[in-house]
């Protein structure tokens, strides 16, 4: 990769202070839309999916939650997605193959969490033994399908990939929840890691079919990155609903690791647009996590009053966010607006039918929340390197 992942608000201050050259497709200024920012953003998007919806699935499979079989059917769905990109490339053969070690690797992290449950220490050590051959065959593959990418490189970071899974759950199971959140955190961006890598691999393997353009611009950097956080946020989000709903020991440190994301955004914020703006974003973004708080408390007293009064305020918040948004980027308003609505719309789904315990909804939401978001990290990008073109 050109440069480390870093966390968002650290890019931001470079892009600011730095000026830096610009890169094109087919024009002088720059740009986010290109055939190859399109494939890094679409990879790192999907294989960060993967690590944030395994560690919620191995947490509710040790707990025996009543939502784990609907938690595991998204890294299914996860794992479809995945597969139909290496069918794209590379054809049906190479896909079957694939999705034999991709499957594979999630099951095992599945035996894991049994023989954790069971209290079965070699079983444990087993399949820990078994997800480092894993990493080992899979390394091996993709280094057939594509030479561009190192096998040692690649080994070295699905061990790691797998390490800071591990890592996470058992944290989890531990008590140790500050850690556990902590560490899927950097599994969500190291393997959104793997997935520009990847893509850099791809279009260096087949540049014709990128139209000459390269993974490896800050434009292309910046949405990947803007995509990362903004997706990590409605993951996040959910998921503090769901501990809070069940009064989970764990609810504290969740909304701790959501906090973290809100300081993030708002560090970005403060580079771009200056303090006054960072203070006014970050009133409003923890005024709309508030609200959805707001709105399952209520739920849960079977307010209707209450429930009514939150979604009023978050109405208010998707118009005052639109806003600050077009106020300062070149957007169109009334996209921006119905993208913010479809974001306050998604989490309350998952709110309301995970209190009526229709779990498939729940993690329908989640996921097509996840993806939006990164839509809208798509957008949001283009209009900072439109803003600011000079700085990439």
């Amino acid at each position: 990769m050109k440069k480390p992942l870093r966390p968002l608000f650290l890019l931001m201050l470079c892009l600011v202070l730095t000026a830096l050259p610009a890169t094109a497709f087919g024009a002088s200024s720059p740009t986010t839309k290109t055939p190859a920012a399109d494939l890094r953003t679409t990879m790192a998007k999907l294989h960060g999916e993967h690590a944030y919806y395994t560690i919620i699935a191995m947490q509710k499979r040790f707990d025996n939650a009543p939502d784990a079989a609907a938690a595991m059917r998204v890294v299914t769905a996860n794992s479809n997605a995945l597969t139909t990109m290496v069918s794209d490339v590379y054809g049906q053969t190479a896909a079957k193959n694939f999705r034999s070690g991709w499957d594979e690797h999630v099951a095992l992290l599945m035996n894991y969490v049994d023989a954790t449950i069971a209290k079965n220490s070699n079983k444990r050590q087993e399949a820990k033994s078994a997800l480092e051959d894993n990493a080992e065959t899979m390394a091996a593959l993709l280094n057939k399908l594509n030479p561009k990418l190192d096998r040692e490189t690649l080994e070295k970071h699905l061990l790691m990939h797998e390490q800071l899974l591990l890592q996470s759950f058992n944290a989890y199971v531990t008590g140790k929840y500050d850690t556990a959140y902590t560490t899927a955190h950097k599994a969500y961006v190291h393997t959104a890691t793997i997935g520009a890598m990847m893509a850099t691999g791809i279009v260096k393997q087949f540049p014709n079919e990128f139209k000459g353009t390269t993974t490896q611009t800050d434009a292309a950097y910046l949405r990947q990155q803007m995509g990362q956080g903004l997706g990590e946020h409605t993951i996040l989000s959910i998921l503090v609903l769901q501990k809070a709903h069940d009064k989970a020991p764990d609810y504290a440190n969740a909304k701790a690791a959501l906090d973290k994301n809100t300081a993030a955004l708002t560090a970005t914020h403060r580079n771009l647009f200056g303090a006054g703006a960072a203070k006014t974003f970050n009133e409003q973004w923890n005024r709309h996590i508030a609200d959805y708080q707001a709105y399952l408390q209520a739920t849960l007293a079977g307010n209707e009053a209450g429930r009514k009064a939150a979604k009023a305020d978050l109405g208010d918040f998707v118009a005052t966010i639109t806003a600050f948004q077009v106020g300062r980027l070149p957007l169109d308003k009334t996209m921006t607006y119905q993208a913010n609505a479809m974001h306050g719309a998604h989490v309350i789904t998952a709110i309301e039918s995970y209190h009526n315990t229709n779990y498939s909804k729940t993690y329908e939401a989640l996921r097509i929340g996840y993806n939006h978001m990164w839509m809208t990290g798509n957008v949001l990008s283009e209009a900072v390197v439109k803003k600011m073109p000079g700085e990439f």
